[in-house]
C-alpha cells in the first residue's frame, strides 16, 4: 500500500514540476493588479532557454484526488520554493534540474483484496530533486526523473488483518527514485502563441517505474525472514493467536513482505497488488484552451505582460509571460485536463531568464 501512496505522489510531482502543464486560475485570482492591454492578436514564439536559466515557484496548494480500481487517495501539498534550473542543452532538448522541499497531508482508502485499508498521511520536509526533459521546439515534457527523500507518517485508521493492531502510527524515512516516460511530449502552450487561438490537450500515456528504499523496510524484511524459521514461527503463532490472528492470515502477510521487500518495485506493486497498472492515461481534450488577451499582471511583486489563457468551461486561466520565458501563475481546478489534480495554486517567485 505504501507503494501506491508514493507512486501517486511521484506522479503528482510530475505535474508539479511541469511548468508547461495545463493549469487553471480561478476567477477570484489574487493577482495584485491586472490591466488589459489589447484583444488583438500578438505572436510569440517558443522561448529559447540558456544554460543556468532558473525559475523559482511557490505552491500554496496542490490538491491531489486519485480514484481508480477501488483505490482512493487525497493529498494536499505545498512548497515555498520549487526551483527549475537549465543544466544541459542538447540538439532537441532542455534538461532541467528540479529542487524543492515539500510538505503535505492527506487520506487514503486502499483495498488489495482483503478489505479496506484507511490511512491518514503526513509528509514532513520531503526533499524533491531530479530532472525534467523538455522539447526545445514546443516545451513539451518528454521525461521526468524525480528523487524523493523524506519522512512519511502513516496513521492506520482501519485495516482487515489484525483486530487489535498494537502499532497504528508508522514513521517511514524513504528514498524514492522514479523514472517516467511519455508516449508523446506533453505540450500545453500552443507556440507561436496568438491571441484568440484555441487548442487542445493531446492524449498521452505516462508509464511509471521506480524503487522505494528505507531502513525501516529493510528492518521489516529482516524480522520477517528471522520469524520464518520453525522455532520463531511457532512463537509468533502463539502471539498472533492471542491477538485473534489465524496462521493463514499471518502466512499471507509474511509472503507479501517476502515478495515486495526489502526494495519496493513501484510498478510491480501497482500491477500485481493494486491491480491498476503502472501506465496512467491522460485523454485527449480538444479545444479546451483559449488565449483571450495580453494583460499586465503583478505576481509575487513582479510585473509581467502575460498571455491570459483560459480553460474553456470556467475552470480557470494560465498566464504565460514571454519576458519570463515561462508560465508565471497557475491556479484552479484541473481535474478535467490532468488526472489526479483537483486544485493548484502556483506562482513564479523570480527568474534570471532574459528574452
Amino acid at each position: 500500500m505504501i507503494n501506491k501512496i508514493f507512486g501517486i505522489i511521484v506522479g503528482v510531482f510530475l505535474l508539479t514540476g511541469s511548468i508547461t502543464i495545463a493549469e487553471n486560475i480561478e476567477r477570484n485570482s489574487t493577482i495584485s493588479s491586472t490591466k488589459k492591454i489589447s484583444n488583438v492578436s500578438f505572436d510569440d514564439d517558443t522561448p529559447i532557454w540558456a544554460f543556468d536559466n532558473f525559475w523559482n515557484f511557490k505552491i500554496d496548494n496542490m490538491t491531489i484526488d486519485f480514484e481508480q480500481g477501488g483505490q482512493y487517495i487525497h493529498m494536499t501539498l505545498e512548497t515555498n520554493k520549487l526551483e527549475l534550473n537549465v543544466n544541459e542543452i542538447t540538439t532537441d532538448s532542455y534538461i532541467l534540474n528540479l529542487d524543492a522541499t515539500i510538505t503535505g497531508s492527506g487520506i487514503a482508502d486502499i483495498d488489495i483484496g482483503d478489505g479496506p485499508i484507511n490511512l491518514t498521511l503526513d509528509l514532513k520536509e520531503t526533499k524533491l530533486t531530479g530532472t525534467i526533459v523538455f522539447n526545445k521546439s514546443d516545451l513539451g515534457i518528454k521525461q521526468l526523473n524525480p528523487k524523493l527523500v523524506g519522512q512519511l507518517l502513516i496513521n492506520i485508521i482501519d485495516q482487515p488483518y489484525i483486530e487489535n493492531l498494537p502499532i497504528s502510527k508508522i514513521s517511514i524515512r524513504a528514498t524514492i527514485d522514479v523514472s517516467t516516460s511519455l508516449s508523446i511530449p506533453l505540450t500545453i502552450i500552443d507556440f507561436p502563441i496568438n491571441v484568440s487561438n484555441i487548442w487542445g490537450i493531446p492524449g498521452i500515456n505516462i508509464s511509471l517505474e521506480g524503487t522505494i528504499k528505507s531502513p525501516w523496510l529493510r528492518l521489516v524484511n529482516f524480522i520477517n525472514k528471522l520469524a520464518s524459521r520453525p522455532l520463531p514461527w511457532r512463537l509468533l503463532m502463539i502471539i498472533a493467536s492471542s491477538q485473534g490472528i489465524d496462521e493463514q492470515t499471518l502466512k499471507n502477510i509474511s509472503d507479501i513482505i517476502k515478495d515486495v521487500l526489502p526494495v519496493i518495485n513501484i510498478s510491480y506493486v501497482l500491477e500485481e497488488y493494486l491491480k491498476i497498472g503502472n501506465v496512467f492515461e491522460i485523454p485527449e481534450i480538444p479545444d479546451i484552451l483559449l488565449c483571450e488577451n495580453l494583460s499586465e499582471i503583478t505576481v509575487q511583486g513582479n510585473p509581467y505582460n502575460a498571455y491570459n489563457i483560459s480553460v474553456i468551461g470556467g475552470l480557470g486561466n494560465i498566464y504565460y509571460a514571454p519576458e519570463a520565458g515561462n508560465i508565471v501563475k497557475i491556479s484552479g481546478n484541473l481535474k478535467d485536463i490532468i488526472p489526479f489534480v483537483s486544485d493548484l495554486n502556483m506562482e513564479l517567485i523570480n527568474t534570471n531568464y532574459q528574452p
